[in-house]
């Protein structure tokens, strides 16, 4: 998972726009991990069952295992969480053993201060359809409110990125831009 506030002059790689780099690479059930950019933010904790898991990686050892029932790894409140009128990406690489079902809205990053001050990145199942929605809410006011309609499928990894760029918000897939 990457988080990166700011404009992008470069892409690639591990630079001074990085504020929060995920490799979760590590021994299996590890309730631990590092933050790889310069930011160097440490993890306030694991919760529920979270641990790294080496049966399932896209990169290195290891990734992060949430098995659906109220795992997350949460970090202290930070300035570098909050992207106010700026530029910003949230990128990371996701796969789902089961898919959400009829109803379900699952968090994928989420940074809330209040009820009327937060960003979330949600994946829900709409007829057989998934959708991810980005929100962007400052002040009671949405600055951004993206939905994309895909399918996914269980058992397949998938590069999703959120890019906010001035005043529009772009959401991909797999590198493929949703309108």
């Amino acid at each position: 998972m990457v988080i990166l506030p700011g404009r992008r002059t470069r892409f690639g790689g591990n630079d001074s726009y990085t504020k929060l780099l995920l490799h979760f690479d590590g021994e299996d059930e590890a309730t631990s991990t590092v933050d790889s950019s310069s930011a160097g933010h440490t993890h306030e904790a694991f919760a529920g069952n979270a641990q790294l898991d080496t049966a399932q990686k896209k990169f290195g050892a290891s990734s992060l295992l949430l098995d659906g029932t109220l795992d997350s790894i949460s970090f202290s409140d930070h300035a570098d969480w909050y992207f106010g009128t700026g530029d910003f990406t949230v990128d990371g690489w996701f796969r789902w053993n089961a898919l959400p079902g009829t109803g379900v809205q699952m968090a994928l990053v989420t940074q809330r201060y209040d009820a009327s001050n937060y960003w979330a990145l949600l994946v829900e199942e709409s007829s057989g359809s998934y959708i991810f929605r980005m929100s962007f809410v400052d002040g009671g006011n949405y600055k951004i409110n993206l939905a994309a309609t895909t399918s996914l499928s269980a058992g397949e990894w998938y590069h999703l990125a959120f890019v906010r760029g001035g005043t529009s918000g772009y959401i991909f897939l797999s590198g493929t831009p949703f309108p």
